[in-house]
């Protein structure tokens, strides 16, 4: 929840807007690594709801054919499904550049509940304290948007 909050849209127009000939929901995803990677930051990771990664490999052609693109090899293993990523939108990003320090080590405390010790009761708390962040310089790095969006800004002739 807090790498989504810190994240940039997909930015338009762009270099891709009306470029992309019959434009699908892959060819979202690609933009958005494609404008990470002009952001000179390697995306490392595509988050999508279950049910749009689904939706992603079950399309299929008026013949029945599924419509897999032949860049998913390159895709595939940076996909994540995400219960946090809302349905039909995208988090493609550079996971690098968010930062997590850890200010207060793991520390483990046991002790009797009450102190009557008659019910043979104790809690046990374990705890560690961290701060997570991404410098504003390095926003760019990491982007939350609608697929369908980005596929309407891309769609186009070709070129």
């Amino acid at each position: 929840s807090d790498i989504i909050a810190n994240a940039s849209g997909f930015t338009t127009p762009n270099p891709l807007t009306g470029s992309i000939a019959n434009a699908t929901l892959w060819d979202a995803i690609g933009a958005g690594m494609a404008q990470i990677a002009a952001a000179n930051y390697i995306p490392n990771t595509v988050g999508l709801n279950p049910y749009t990664y689904w939706k992603l490999l079950m399309v299929k052609d008026s013949q029945g054919r599924y419509n897999v693109p032949p860049f998913l090899d390159l895709i595939n293993p940076m996909i994540v499904q995400a219960n946090k990523v809302w349905p039909n939108m995208a988090f493609v990003g550079d996971l690098k550049q968010f930062n997590v320090d850890i200010y207060k080590d793991f520390t483990l405390r046991i002790g009797w509940q009450n102190d009557d010790m008659i019910r043979n009761q104790f809690t046990i708390v374990g705890e560690m304290r961290f701060h997570d962040y991404i410098s504003t310089s390095r926003k760019p790095s990491i982007m939350y948007y609608n697929l369908a969006t980005a596929r309407t800004n891309i769609t186009g002739t070709g070129s």
